[in-house]
């Protein structure tokens, strides 16, 4: 069964994040620990500071990912996880329910760009309870 992960933009664009240099780090270590573990990377769309205020939009944005990953279900794809940085819960929220709604669940986690030792030891853990 091939296994993927859900990544923010901002995670796989460093350039985009006010924390440049330690998203850098963090994308070149999550990377290779992914492919190591022969996990594929699916980038999500762009959504801006301001659409996570926006109920519409991030509503609509959950909705959007909410369908590719139930694609990649029905593909036979094991989805391990979204990971997002720890911008907002209202995301979480929504996401949750949105999957909750499609009757599957996939854990959020949350990447801290300010603790880079949590960050990659959460990847870590992930990697090691969906070793199969």
């Amino acid at each position: 069964m091939k296994k993927v992960i859900f990544v923010s933009h901002v995670i796989l664009n460093p350039n985009e994040s006010r924390h440049k240099e330690k998203m850098k780090i963090l994308l070149k270590d999550m990377v290779n620990i992914f492919a190591e573990a022969g996990v594929g990377i699916i980038q999500m769309p762009f959504l801006d500071c301001d659409s996570y205020k926006n109920p519409k939009e991030l509503k609509s944005f959950s909705c959007l990912i909410t369908k590719q990953i139930k694609n990649y279900l029905r593909s036979d794809c094991h989805v391990l996880a979204i990971l997002d940085t720890n911008k907002s819960r209202r995301f979480y929220n929504e996401m949750e329910n949105e999957m909750s709604k499609k009757r599957f669940q996939i854990p959020i986690i949350g990447i801290d760009p300010e603790n880079l030792t949590e960050s990659m030891r959460k990847i870590q853990m992930l990697l090691r309870y969906c070793d199969f």
